[in-house]
């Protein structure tokens, strides 16, 4: 299966955990390379599809799909990201109280 054209969706704002403002509008030097990287892997020809959440400089969320949708291993990898930034973001808090 192949999405014909990106989808994108706008979410809810986001705040930090304790009310403090985390966006800088800066470049995150992570993100930026990150996202070169799978540019680079997407003109070869080895990521085909993809399924990408964002956190925006204003304090909104948002997400795409791209590419080739199936098969069900993209949905298992998605699936593996959420659960792997739950663990991150409940180890941050843990940080913040401790």
């Amino acid at each position: 299966m192949t999405a014909e054209k990106p989808n994108s969706s706008i979410g809810a704002n986001v705040t930090a955990l304790r009310g403090d403002k985390v966006f800088t509008g800066q470049p995150h030097a992570g993100c930026v390379a990150k996202l070169k990287e799978l540019l680079e892997r997407a003109e070869a020809g080895d990521l085909t599809g993809i399924v990408c959440a964002g956190l925006h400089s204003d304090g909104t969320a948002s997400y795409s799909i791209a590419g080739m949708i199936g098969p069900y291993s993209l949905l298992g990898a998605t699936d593996m990201a959420r659960t792997e930034l739950i663990e991150l973001m409940k180890g941050a808090r843990t940080l913040q109280e401790g």
